[in-house]
């Protein structure tokens, strides 16, 4: 992956936010590839991105004060 759309690894998240990556970037990878794959095999359910953002920003403050939130973990 690149800087912006991190590996969804728990390694590879910690590296990302500890480089300075955010959450949007995450939660943006995350939208971007369950619609990319698109394999109806995939049983997730994917939540409207308004609904996420208020999530997001509390998940933002945890990992900044180094508590790594478990709704950013695969």
């Amino acid at each position: 992956m690149n800087a912006t759309t991190p590996a969804f690894d728990i390694t590879s998240l910690h590296a990302f936010y500890g480089d300075g990556g955010s959450v949007a970037d995450v939660v943006e990878a995350v939208f971007a590839r369950i619609i990319e794959v698109s394999d109806p095999g995939i049983l997730i359910h994917l939540v409207e991105r308004d609904t996420v953002w208020p999530r997001r920003r509390n998940s933002e403050r945890s990992i900044r004060k180094n508590r790594f939130s478990a709704f950013l973990s695969p």
